[in-house]
């Protein structure tokens, strides 16, 4: 390497680290404050999710069967009715049940019937149709795809409209006019558990006397937090 080669390393190095010092000497100007604001609000949940079971019990395999598919059939026959119910069905099962023996006693079968549908005033009625043909099994209640981005949409302006305004308050308690801010995060946490009806509550409203009894459908809270950080000089304006 020969004499200049070397001096221009030389230079180069050492505007690399006067570079660094002059950044150093920067921030030693300047405040770093690291802030948040979360904003949240409670939705009611509009949308149900239920699990029925059709089971039985017979000493004949095939008439298990026959009979888990009727019940089924009547189910499907009332929810004809209301085509803007989502109904699947899962764990179609037939299995024998022994005695001390090691003997088949007989057979017993189930299927699940899954229901997504709207919350709406009639859910009751309809709950009530199916119960001659299917068992209760369970009941949640959670907030709708749609509703869910309405509400997160509303919350996150009003986050930023928040997040600027206390950074702006944070410049003025040091008395400083300008302010930079360096870093934003938008933080959206997982969706809120669903909100569940027990057995015991579901008897209790499709027992009740009312006409059509009401059932509690809950409440979902989200959330939304902007979080960042903001470059305030030390220097007097």
């Amino acid at each position: 390497m020969n004499f200049r080669s070397v001096l221009f390393l030389i230079c180069l190095t050492g505007l690399f680290f006067s570079r660094i010092v002059q950044a150093e000497e920067t921030l030693l100007n300047f405040n770093q404050i690291d802030f948040s604001v979360t904003q949240s609000q409670h939705v009611t949940n509009d949308v149900a999710h239920i699990r029925l079971i059709a089971q039985t019990e017979h000493k004949e395999a095939n008439e298990v069967q026959r009979l888990i598919n009727q019940k089924m059939r009547h189910a499907q026959k009332v929810l004809s009715r209301y085509p803007e119910i989502t109904a699947t069905t899962q764990d179609y099962r037939v299995v024998p049940v022994y005695d001390d023996h090691q003997q088949i006693q007989h057979w017993k079968g189930q299927q699940t019937l899954n229901l997504t549908l709207k919350n709406q005033p009639g859910l009751a009625d309809i709950l009530s149709q199916l119960q001659p043909y299917l068992n209760y099994n369970d009941m949640q209640f959670s907030v709708s795809e749609a509703q869910r981005e309405q509400t997160m949409t509303s919350l996150l302006t009003s986050a930023l409209a928040q997040y600027q305004t206390k950074a702006k308050l944070i410049a003025d308690a040091f008395d400083q006019s300008s302010y930079r801010i360096t870093q934003t995060h938008i933080q959206q946490p997982n969706p809120p558990q669903p909100f569940r009806v027990t057995a015991n509550a579901y008897a209790a409203k499709m027992s009740s006397t009312d006409v059509s009894p009401a059932i509690k459908t809950g409440a979902s809270r989200l959330s939304i937090t902007v979080s960042g950080r903001v470059l305030i000089s030390n220097l007097k304006n």
